[in-house]
C-alpha cells in the first residue's frame, strides 16, 4: 500500500452517542466512501449503523492508553503530544487508513475520539479535509451513557464537556459545519438541505451526491451532481 489515500474527506466529529453515527450512513448514502466492510466495527443493539473503523479504533485507543487514558477516561495531552516518539508509528495507522479505504475518491470517517486526537491524524491525512461537528446535548449524550455503560450521568456530561472542547479547539481553522443532531431528528429535509449546500462548497472536484440510497428514507431527495473548490482557511462556526 503507498499511505493513506488522498481523499478529499469529511470527517465527522463529537462526542461518544451524538449521532456520528447516522450522520455518516447519510453522508455515505451522498456517495462518498465508508469504511470497507471488512473493517467496519460490528453493529450492537444501541447503534445498528455503526460507521466506524475497527483498526482505527483500536490505534486510537492504543495512542490514549500510551497516555494513561481510555476513550472514557481521556488522558490530559501534554504541548506537542502529537510528536511523542512513543506513540503508534504514523505510517502504521496511514496502512490502516488505506486499508479502511481502499477506494478513490471523497471518503467520510468517523471517530469520536478524534475529538481529542486530530492533532496526531493531520500528519496521516493526505489530501484536504473538512469537518462535521455533531452536536447533541449534554443530558441527552449522558442518559444514553447511562443505559448502555452504567455511566453516572455527572460523568456523562464532564466526558461530553472534555471531547467537545477538545473538538472546538482541534478544528480551528478547519471548514467545519456544526449539525445540531436533534434539529436534524426534528426535520430532516430542511437539515440536510442546509448541510448538502455546505458539503457542496467544502468538498473539491466534481462529485455526485446521491441520496437515494440512504438508510434512513426520510433523508432523500434525489441525485445532486456538482462542482466545487475547496475553500481554505475557514474557522469553525456554526451553520
Amino acid at each position: 500500500m503507498s499511505g493513506a489515500p488522498a481523499g478529499p474527506w469529511v470527517i465527522v466529529m463529537g462526542m461518544h452517542r451524538s449521532g456520528t453515527s447516522a450522520v455518516t450512513g447519510a453522508i455515505g448514502a451522498l456517495g462518498f466512501n465508508l469504511v470497507s466492510a471488512e473493517d467496519r466495527m460490528s453493529t450492537h443493539a444501541s447503534n445498528p449503523e455503526h460507521w466506524e473503523s475497527l483498526s482505527i479504533s483500536l490505534h486510537n485507543d492504543a495512542i490514549l492508553a500510551h497516555f494513561g487514558g481510555s476513550w472514557d477516561a481521556p488522558p490530559e495531552l501534554p504541548d506537542g503530544w502529537e510528536r511523542d516518539g512513543g506513540l503508534p508509528n504514523t505510517a502504521a495507522a496511514s496502512e490502516s487508513l488505506a486499508a479502511a479505504y481502499p477506494d478513490p475518491g471523497p471518503s467520510v470517517w468517523k471517530d469520536p475520539r478524534v475529538c481529542l486526537l486530530l492533532p496526531y491524524w493531520r500528519h496521516v491525512l493526505r489530501g484536504p479535509a473538512a469537518a462535521v461537528l455533531v452536536w447533541r446535548a449534554p443530558l441527552d449524550v449522558a442518559r444514553s451513557l447511562q443505559r448502555r455503560n452504567g455511566m453516572s450521568l455527572p460523568d456523562g456530561v464532564a466526558l461530553w464537556e472534555r471531547y467537545n472542547r477538545s473538538a472546538m479547539a482541534n478544528l480551528a481553522g478547519t471548514d467545519t459545519y456544526v449539525l445540531d443532531f436533534d434539529a436534524l431528528v426534528e426535520d430532516p429535509a430542511s437539515s440536510l438541505t442546509v448541510f448538502t449546500s455546505w458539503l457542496v462548497r467544502s468538498v473539491p472536484s466534481t462529485v455526485c451526491l446521491h441520496h437515494g440510497t440512504s438508510t434512513a428514507p426520510s433523508w432523500r431527495s434525489g441525485p445532486i451532481c456538482v462542482t466545487s473548490r475547496w475553500r481554505r482557511g475557514a474557522t469553525i462556526g456554526s451553520c
